[in-house]
């Protein structure tokens, strides 16, 4: 099934993480493995590259705050998107995963050499060096199209599922 979110709420300990993303701005910027949210599982974690920090609503009562995660498969690059909805922009009222996602360039091939050099330097911050889209940061208007995609796809879902928690 497309587009499943599955609820991993922020735990309370952890929430100036993303108070703190919320006070940097609107905008985005690719970060790298040790930028992740602290509360990502480790096991899950490691599976990704790096992400997308994409904050949006900064200045409004209900910010949110996605992290676009790129994962490794082989000769793909798959995204697997977690966000935060923020009430009056200090109490998360929730953070879910979007599995299984189904938006226009989700999934980026690969050639063989550059998964091969993406492997050679282990899996943790390729992306960061190389953004795929070719800019690692920047204003809400210039976010790349797939995390873009992303982030409309993970915002119509968690307002239309009603396995949301």
């Amino acid at each position: 099934m497309a587009n499943e979110v599955h609820a991993y709420p922020v735990p309370e300990e952890n929430l100036d993480e993303i108070k703190e993303a919320v006070q940097n701005g609107d905008g985005f910027k690719v970060i790298g493995q040790s930028e992740f949210p602290s509360f990502i599982p480790g096991d899950l974690a490691k599976k990704f590259d790096s992400a997308t920090q994409v904050v949006s609503g900064s200045a409004s009562d209900t910010p949110v705050v996605m992290y676009n995660f790129n994962r490794i498969d082989e000769t793909e690059v798959d995204e697997h998107p977690y966000g935060v909805l923020l009430l009056s922009g200090s109490t998360a009222i929730s953070g879910s995963f979007l599995d299984h996602g189904d938006w226009s360039n989700r999934t980026t091939r690969i050639t063989a050499e550059h998964a091969q050099k993406i492997k050679s330097s282990g899996i943790g911050d390729y992306f960061v060096d190389n953004p795929k889209s070719e800019i690692s940061s920047g204003s809400f208007d210039e976010l790349p199209e797939s995390d873009r995609n992303a982030f409309n796809q993970f915002l119509g879902s968690v307002f239309d599922s009603s396995d949301f928690e």
